[in-house]
């Protein structure tokens, strides 16, 4: 398995140097930050899922939370620490760089948390493009030299399997669900006061 996740790993990897190809997956990379993933939250909200934008942006946090806790165990060098200077790295105002372990990945894990939640709310169309984004921006973390293979796996896994336990157990939990509202309905009210308060007199 070691062999294989290598050798994908240099196909990936090695693929790359057209500039434009870079940009791209350093775009797609970018879109995996915790920061940039949550921006999804207020999509759906806008598009009136305001119950799926709220689960969303929970799935994503406990998600980030669980893959930080899982790193500390597993304490895995990223493929530029163990293959030094054969692996391609690219650095771009810092937007590409990572540290600490590298197993498994959090941008996978946010990414495909958001796609699982996305495609419950939308046609097909949309599931097939959130789920194909999910997979570009795990890609673009070997095409980068920064996770293995088997990183990716277990974090596009792990996002799923969080997205759909929020589905399917967690969103019946009352608690859950009286808090959710609650959070929504403030929100609801703080845009109606900004809306009030936007109209001329």
């Amino acid at each position: 398995m070691s062999q294989l996740d290598e050798d994908l790993l240099r196909l990936l990897n090695q693929a790359g140097g057209s500039p434009f190809a870079d940009a791209a997956f350093v775009a797609f990379t970018v879109m995996g930050m915790l920061a940039v993933s949550l921006m999804a939250a207020p999509l759906l909200y806008a598009k009136g899922k305001r119950d799926s934008a709220f689960d969303l942006a929970v799935s994503v946090i406990i998600a980030s939370v669980l893959v930080e806790l899982i790193k500390i165990v597993t304490a895995r060098d990223r493929p530029f620490e163990s293959l030094d200077d054969s692996v391609r790295t690219i650095s771009f105002y810092g937007l590409a760089e990572s540290t600490g372990s590298s197993f498994p990945s959090g941008h996978a894990a946010r990414m495909f948390v958001v796609a699982t939640v996305i495609s419950l709310n939308v046609r097909i169309p949309g599931r097939v493009t959130a789920f194909l984004v999910a997979a570009m921006v795990a890609v673009s973390r070997v095409y980068l030299g920064l996770h293995w293979p088997t990183d990716i796996v277990a974090g596009a896994v792990l996002g799923v399997a969080v997205a759909l336990v929020f589905a399917l157990l967690v969103t019946r939990w009352r608690p859950y669900n009286e808090v959710r509202r609650r959070v929504v309905l403030s929100i609801d009210r703080m845009f109606l006061r900004q809306q009030t308060a936007d109209k001329p007199s």
